[in-house]
């Protein structure tokens, strides 16, 4: 038991596992196979499979196509590999099958490694964008699985209401979810489906966390949204094309991404961890410890007292570190974190309170010894989203070594390390120490600590990552998102590299050139991290303190609305800009930064319709009646020509004929 225990997967990496890259589909069963194995005649076959083929399809035959491996995998007490799976209809070999059904599909695969047999067991249909239902976590028995509701947002904005929510839920008399409160206001609610593993069937819902809307206009956006959702006959991404008389969930998205993204500012699954028996997961707060109890239940949070004596700049208290497994034993739940075990009382995790506070000799926190805090677990040596590299010791020239390995990994095999799905890339990097796996955001934070200089070293690892990056979208007309995990301090993802860019920024004010391209060339769409916290915290160590800081500052204008983010106006003074440049530049001089700037900027704009001239635009109408300097730096631009129209992108690869 145990053996395949990862959370996040890539179709590559279980292919490699399970020795199988093909499947032979009878139904909803099939034989899991080899390519490299096959006979040729087999091979033809699956090299055929796509739309487009010549031969057609016969409808009573089996037919080939590849697994499509998603989410996570686990293995079940009976020996069963369960892991989820996403199929899209580009590449579904079905749709050859059933052309007039052009779903996208998730489900699950139940696996028989010893058999070699495959069960598919489709679970939803989706008609709409971005509202795939991703499974977020899975608990380590092979029991559970959950994944985000797409289905419903409920409201609710008093105690009365709430207590009567629940009771046509079936819960408990007594329950009522620490989030909400007597107080008037509206709140919404982001919940987790729960699946059984075990029947593929859907149990119940998990109310997980209630976000508080104050803007009263807001609220009623959100009312309407809530409401319509509520009246729908069944999911409108299970209606067939010509049946879909629901509104498209397109309609909903805007609601259910800002429920996500507070989610994640606040919980972070990445440190999460499922109690050993399957019964709970426990998130990790921003402020402590909640558990969300797969009977429905949601526990107040959890904090500490005394764990502030921990939050040192650059520290984090002692409960504020990713889990590892949480044991419950009689009356006291047993966490053993990557910095320490403690313990919570049973009682405190049912109390109807808000919050509940655990006293630091309460919790009997043990400070685990840094060479042991991190052991390899299979969990860990089976993690294949990562690439890991030797560190040999805890020295400036080993990290600088470990980071020249590195850049010739990505070099020499860029498509090959990077892990995830087909359809969500992730890099992230792993430095191993005698027996202890540094994450990308410790070594880097390490480095830091001891002020190890290995800018240089870091620029390369950057430049290299981004010129492989460049050559993989050649001729694409946006960037591939890849992430690299969630930044701790502020909760957001960040890119991949995104650490090493952090490093770079805070210990290189020259590295503007190096910035400038990593913000040109990732999602930008998804991405905020490295241009929201990293521009943000470049400018605030460095001040606009020379002209190339004032272009780049003018470039973060344009690259934010070329990532879809606006309006326009309120992005030309977020990072201070216009203040600084109105107290120690001529409105000439500006005027000249921002039109060659501007002028010279080169992007890939994606399906967006914006334009370099919008830009110009915005901050056309932010300066009247704003003083002396906009009006003079005004007048200056507009008397000038500028050619505002949406530009090609550019590459540095491109050949010029």
């Amino acid at each position: 038991m145990g053996t395949y225990e990862i959370l996040l997967v890539s179709d590559r990496d279980l292919s490699t596992i399970f020795q199988a890259d093909a499947v032979l589909w009878n139904g909803p069963v099939g034989s899991l196979m080899n390519i490299q194995e096959m006979p040729q005649a087999e091979q033809e076959r699956f090299n055929s499979r796509h739309r487009g083929a010549s031969r057609p399809v016969d409808t009573t035959e089996p037919y080939f196509d590849c697994p499509r491996f998603a989410d996570f995998v686990r293995e079940r007490a009976d020996g069963m590999i369960v892991t989820a799976w996403y199929e899209n209809e580009i590449y579904d070999n079905r749709s050859l099958l059933n052309p007039d059904d052009l779903a996208e599909r998730t489900g699950l695969y139940v696996l028989d490694i010893s058999n070699r047999t495959i069960q598919r067991l489709e679970i939803d249909k989706c008609y709409e964008y971005s509202l795939r239902q991703e499974f977020v976590s899975a608990d380590p028995t092979g029991r559970w699985a959950l994944r985000q509701n797409f289905k419903q947002i409920p409201h609710q904005n008093a105690s009365l209401a709430a207590d009567l929510f629940n009771s046509l839920r079936g819960k408990r008399k007594a329950y009522r979810h620490p989030d909400l409160r007597n107080d008037g206001k509206d709140r919404f609610l982001m919940s987790f489906e729960l699946w059984d593993l075990q029947s593929g069937d859907l149990v119940r819902d998990l109310e997980v966390f209630w976000l508080e809307i104050a803007d009263a206009a807001e609220a009623k956006r959100w009312m309407q949204a809530s409401a319509m959702l509520a009246h729908l006959d069944k999911p409108f991404y299970r209606h067939q094309p010509e049946d879909l008389t629901q509104p498209p969930g397109r309609l909903f998205q805007m609601f259910f991404k800002k429920l996500e993204e507070t989610f994640k500012r606040q919980h972070w699954l990445w440190q999460s961890a499922w109690e050993t028996s399957g019964e709970a997961l426990w998130l990790t707060h921003a402020d402590g410890l909640r558990r969300i109890g797969m009977d429905g239940s949601v526990s107040p949070l959890v904090r500490f007292e005394g764990s502030d004596r921990c939050k040192q700049p650059g520290m984090r208290g002692f409960w504020n570190h990713r889990m590892r497994e949480v044991v419950r034993s009689g009356d006291l739940f047993t966490i053993r974190n990557e910095h320490c075990i403690l313990h919570v009382p049973t009682e405190a995790v049912s109390r109807m309170t808000r919050e509940v506070w655990v006293s630091e000799a309460e919790a009997w926190v043990t400070v685990l010894d840094d060479t042991t805090n991190r052991d390899l677990t299979t969990r860990e040596t089976l993690h294949l989203t990562g690439h890991v590299v030797e560190l040999p010791d805890l020295s400036e020239q080993a990290a600088r070594s470990a980071l020249a390995t590195l850049s010739k990994d990505i070099s020499k095999r860029f498509s090959k390390i990077l892990g995830g799905s087909q359809y969500s890339h992730t890099f992230e990097p792993t430095f191993r120490y005698a027996d202890t796996l540094l994450t990308e955001a410790e070594f880097f934070d390490l480095a830091l600590e001891h002020v190890w200089d290995i800018r240089h070293d870091c620029r390369t690892l950057l430049t290299t990552w981004l010129d492989e990056l460049e050559r993989k979208d050649l001729g694409l007309s946006f960037y591939t998102g890849i992430s690299g995990g969630t930044d701790a301090t502020s909760g957001y993802e960040f890119g991949g590299l995104g650490q090493a860019m952090k490093y770079l920024v805070i210990m290189d004010a020259s590295c503007l050139d190096v910035f400038r391209t990593y913000l040109s060339r990732r999602d930008g769409e998804h991405e905020i991290f490295s241009a929201d916290i990293l521009g943000q915290m470049y400018i605030d160590r460095y001040g606009y303190s020379s002209p190339d800081i004032y272009r780049f500052g003018i470039f973060w204008v344009a690259t934010r609305y070329s990532d879809g983010c606006g309006p326009v106006e309120t992005l030309w003074n977020k990072l201070g800009l216009l203040d600084a440049a109105s107290e120690s530049m001529a409105p000439v001089a500006f005027a000249d930064l921002v039109l060659e700037e501007l002028g010279a900027f080169n992007a890939k704009w994606g399906s967006s319709d914006h334009s370099i001239g919008a830009v110009l635009d915005g901050l056309k109408r932010l300066l009247p009646g704003n003083g002396d300097w906009a009006d003079q730096l005004l007048a200056e631009i507009e008397r000038r020509d500028f050619d505002g129209s949406r530009r090609a992108y550019r590459s540095p690869l491109a050949v010029s004929p």
